[in-house]
């Protein structure tokens, strides 16, 4: 079996590793970067009306045959590990007749970021796995693993041929609410694993501890004990948040305000999680507006999700109401409300607002416009998160139970920091370098 690490081994995002053998060859991820090479930020804008040789020209698209027109050289299957655009973004490049694996909630969560940002990620020949059932793929066998991440339906996977046995990680953490699938994995390991290809994104961070989001609802609790109207700011597709601040809101007997977007998107998850919040929990209240509101809800209704559009519009809360009692709510908010929401609301100085992401998102002019505007309007700013990375314990926990024959860095923008932090034998690779197993 051979390795390629397309992109990957030395950045944070656009993972792609593609893994062959001389009759069959899977694709692993295919993301988008979050930086181009020298650095700068990634703008899949910048690259919307480019061919495919012109991206691959540009360095930015990998160079794989089979990948994009299903040739003589053909690929058997792309494999997505969870709903993050890191790890599919690309997909819309992919020959349509290649199959794609990935879990059905997943496939569900990357449908609906497709229909809101209005970009051609559509997935047209999808298969669905599930955890621990084996997939096999030509002379390939697959065996998916569920992992706590910060993207819901996240999995590592087992990848066996002729005799070797290699383990991909994907983004796994072991501090989130769904902690005990990594606790699974570290009590009872796969055996006799020769590779062991892992994220290292916090490794840079030295043995600084991440909080677990059981801490974090406690933190966020606390701004909610202050009995202001308070705003926050959290990923939509980020459920162990989400699930984190209704909680808190719950415990504080006041009402949670969401979005359409948001509020469809955990309609959708509790498909899979009865115990992901929704309208049916109480305590959350839907945002309907003239403004985003109104786009958001054509979106659902386009695209035959007016089941979940009328369900939501029964639990409909207007700006009114909100400005009537300020203090009873706790509304999500994201850059640009404060153009087309937040300037309507009228009683609502000196609040709090709580951000629960990375914290360099805070230094681009949407999320400066945002907090600017918050702080003329006497908010205190709480800057309230956790990763959805492992820390350095977490990475040296999971390494010593695995015990491979050979670590392979990916994930991660210090590679060089592996052979300091891990007993185990390390393989730095290139992007593009083949390994053979």
């Amino acid at each position: 079996m051979k390795i390629i690490i397309h992109r990957g081994t030395k950045e944070i995002g656009g993972s792609c590793v593609e893994l062959s053998t001389d009759t069959t060859r899977i694709i692993i991820d295919f993301g988008t970067p979050l930086v181009k090479h020298g650095g700068a930020e990634y703008n899949h804008k910048d690259n919307k009306y480019k061919s495919v040789q012109e991206l691959i020209t540009d360095n930015i698209l990998p160079t794989v045959e089979g990948l994009y027109n299903n040739d003589s050289n053909s690929m058997d299957a792309v494999i997505i590990s969870h709903p993050h655009q890191d790890h599919y973004g690309f997909i819309n490049y992919i020959s349509p007749s290649i199959p794609i694996y990935l879990g059905e909630a997943c496939h569900q969560l990357i449908n609906i970021t497709i229909l809101y940002t209005r970009q051609e990620h559509t997935i047209q020949n999808p298969r669905y796995f599930k955890n621990k059932e084996v997939l096999e793929i030509g002379d390939i066998k697959i065996t998916p693993f569920l992992f706590d991440h910060s993207g819901f339906d996240s999995y590592g996977f087992l990848i066996e041929n002729d005799g070797k046995r290699l383990f991909y990680s994907g983004d796994f953490r072991s501090h989130g609410r769904k902690s005990w699938t990594y606790n699974n994995i570290i009590k009872n390991p796969p055996p006799d694993i020769d590779y062991l290809l892992m994220e290292g994104t916090n490794i840079s961070y030295g043995d600084r501890k991440n909080k677990t989001e059981q801490m974090i609802e406690e933190e966020i609790l606390k701004v909610l004990n202050k009995d202001k109207f308070t705003l926050a700011t959290v990923s939509g597709q980020n459920i162990d948040r989400l699930v984190s601040i209704f909680r808190a809101v719950k415990r504080t007997n006041r009402t949670l305000v969401c979005d359409i977007y948001t509020a469809a998107v955990l309609e959708i998850i509790n498909q899979y999680s009865k115990n992901i919040p929704t309208v049916d929990f109480g305590n959350i209240r839907v945002l309907f507006s003239k403004d985003k509101s109104h786009f958001y809800a054509n979106i659902l209704a386009k695209n035959n999700l007016e089941k979940i559009l009328y369900k939501l519009a029964r639990y409909k809360i207007k700006l009114p109401e909100i400005a009537n009692d300020p203090n009873q709510f706790i509304m999500l908010v994201r850059p640009g409300f404060e153009n087309d929401i937040l300037k309507k609301l009228k009683n609502i100085e000196g609040g709090n607002y709580i951000y629960s992401m990375w914290e360099g998102y805070l230094k681009k002019k949407e999320f400066l416009d945002l907090t600017t505007y918050l702080k003329k309007r006497q908010y205190d700013i709480h800057k309230i998160h956790t990763s959805g990375h492992a820390d350095l314990e977490t990475l040296k926990t999971f390494v010593e139970h695995v015990n491979p024959k050979l670590l392979i860095p990916i994930h991660t923008f210090e590679p060089e920091l592996y052979q300091k932090y891990f007993k185990t034998p390390i393989k730095l690779l290139k992007d593009g370098e083949t390994f053979f197993c």
